[in-house]
């Protein structure tokens, strides 16, 4: 089920759909992208995930065609931008003109076992030590990652979020010397990050 469906900007699309179907709704419209990116994968809900992907893009851009670089960034054939998440039972796409990044995470507990791999000191300081909280941070490097697509990144160190602000929805994150601003939603238990470059 379509949840979102919104241009953020112009030029800037976001599209996240709730999984309630089975697979073999997705099927009929899957291309032999999806066959073959599939074809080892065993878990119906993986599958499920990468299935909504190719369903959004042929939704908005039927012509286009997924590819990856050596990092394994997508991008399509039209020359648009896509990044791509999805987590339990959210899947979702933004494509853009611009290099961007997009991240889904459900907000659970695990994030305070693993905060220790991607929080750094500073950030100890600044922001609450809450699942809410360290969710959207995880959410948000993320996000930075995919758009700066570099193998052997150091979450800790390389990206370092600087601000949180709750009423205008945006994050200001410190990327070698660079401030990015990566704009977040809700949606039910659910974080959802984005940006563009």
């Amino acid at each position: 089920m379509l949840i979102i469906e919104r241009e953020i900007t112009p030029n800037n699309f976001l599209a996240v759909w709730e999984i309630t179907e089975p697979l073999d709704y997705f099927l009929p419209y899957m291309p032999k992208e999806f066959f073959v990116e599939t074809q080892s994968i065993s878990k119906n809900r993986i599958k499920l995930q990468k299935a909504i992907k190719y369903f959004l893009l042929r939704k908005y851009f039927p012509e286009a065609i997924i590819t990856k670089d050596a990092n394994g960034k997508p991008f399509l054939s039209n020359n648009k931008h896509i990044s791509v998440s999805h987590s339990k039972n959210l899947a979702g796409i933004f494509i853009s003109d611009k290099n961007c990044g997009f991240d889904i995470e459900k907000i659970t507990e695990k994030v305070n076992r693993v905060k220790h791999k991607f929080v750094n000191d500073a950030e100890n300081q600044r922001f609450k030590d809450d699942k809410e909280t360290l969710t959207l941070l995880w959410c948000c490097k993320e996000t930075l990652y995919k758009l700066y697509n570099e193998s052997g990144i150091d979450y800790q160190n390389t990206f370092d979020i600087q601000t949180i602000d709750y009423d205008l929805k945006s994050i200001k994150a410190n990327v070698k010397g660079k401030l990015h601003t990566i704009f977040f939603e809700r949606y039910e238990d659910y974080f959802l990050t984005f940006t563009i470059q």
